[in-house]
């Protein structure tokens, strides 16, 4: 069946037929085409050139966005929290204090409307909570990591236990679904995402993610 999913999946979306016009048709925004190339990436593996697969689906070529500029130590927990909503409420409150988000409200409320439109969780122990608005002046991330794992409603339906919870201005669309898209590209390299499990502090973990930019 999985098989059959990927193979139809795949045809529909990438077929040199359809044509990059056609591509960007099925996919409204910059979520639909996060998702897409999510999917062909990491719950698929598809064997491809990320930047070409980008490039079919997106109709852009994929911006080199470094990471590590949009976290620091502060911005790096780990989560107490046992049940998903409680982890995101907690990963709130981390990111908020950033001085680039001026309302904590409107940024709880549209981080809570995401995943009821579609779970951020990814598969593979990851999350990546996220939205654009105007009351994010630029990006911010914050990572929050849970050994044992938590409960996520993941696509894979597997234990999360890396939240990276990410804000962007609206007008950064096309940086926005680089930034989603090269931070999956690298947590789906299991070397890395381990050695982000087992850092023994915020800032050893940072030092991972700037080091392997």
């Amino acid at each position: 069946m999985k098989d059959y999913c990927q193979e139809n999946f795949i045809h529909n979306l990438i077929s040199p037929q359809l044509g990059a016009k056609n591509i960007r048709q099925k996919a409204s925004n910059s979520l639909n085409y996060y998702v897409q190339f999510i999917l062909l990436n990491i719950f698929f593996d598809i064997k491809k050139d990320d930047n070409e697969l980008y490039k079919k689906i997106t109709g852009n070529s994929m911006k080199n966005i470094e990471i590590y500029k949009y976290l620091s130590p502060n911005h790096i927990i780990d989560v107490e929290a046992n049940t998903k909503r409680e982890a995101l409420e907690e990963m709130i409150d981390v990111i908020c204090t950033s001085p680039k988000i001026s309302d904590k409200e409107k940024f709880s409320k549209k981080i809570f409307a995401r995943e009821k439109l579609m779970s951020t969780g990814i598969g593979h122990g990851i999350a990546i909570p996220h939205i654009r608005d105007d009351s994010v002046s630029d990006f911010v991330i914050a990572l929050g990591r849970k050994k044992e794992g938590l409960k996520y409603e993941a696509i894979d339906m597997e234990p999360v236990r890396l939240i990276f919870m990410i804000g962007g201005n609206k007008s950064q669309k096309q940086e926005y679904t680089s930034l989603l898209s090269q931070l999956t590209l690298r947590l789906k390299k299991k070397k890395f995402k381990n050695k982000l499990l087992t850092a023994h502090s915020p800032e050893e973990i940072y030092k991972e993610i700037k080091s392997k930019q």
